[in-house]
């Protein structure tokens, strides 16, 4: 006789908070739409070796530059999501803030897009672009 297995309802995103990495995907939706879609928000995520423990790298990408990246911060967190870790690419790891919840990292990331160094970044990766229509796109 086969016996089944009683699993646990796993998904439970409407009781749990945003995902940090679900955070990141907004700014990078709205960066992207910022731009016309010449400069987009890119997310990579990766593990930090240890075990449950995520690091998720948001990048510049510019689709005409031949899909030119650039890092612009760093995200991390153990799979409890919070509190999370953000950091900006170039600083160093004792400059990382800490944010305790899914409003403090909206913050943070509303922060770091509208800093002098985004605004430099993105300028310059639009000034290579130009006017150049993202190829297969309007």
């Amino acid at each position: 006789m086969q016996r089944s297995f009683h699993l646990p309802d796993y998904d439970q995103a409407s009781a749990a908070p945003k995902a940090p990495v679900e955070v990141l995907r907004e700014a990078a939706a709205s960066l992207t739409a910022k731009t016309g879609e010449r400069v987009e928000g890119s997310i990579f995520t990766g593990s930090l070796g240890g075990v449950g423990s995520y690091r998720h790298t948001f990048y510049l990408r510019a689709p005409s530059l031949d899909d030119f990246t650039d890092p612009l911060f760093y995200v991390w967190h153990g799979s409890e999501l919070y509190p999370a870790n953000v950091l900006l690419a170039g600083s160093k790891q004792d400059q990382a803030r800490s944010v305790a919840d899914e409003n403090a990292l909206h913050d943070e990331v509303q922060r770091l897009l509208s800093s002098d160094v985004a605004r430099q970044r993105v300028g310059a990766m639009l000034a290579q672009v130009g006017s150049r229509p993202v190829a297969g796109r309007p």
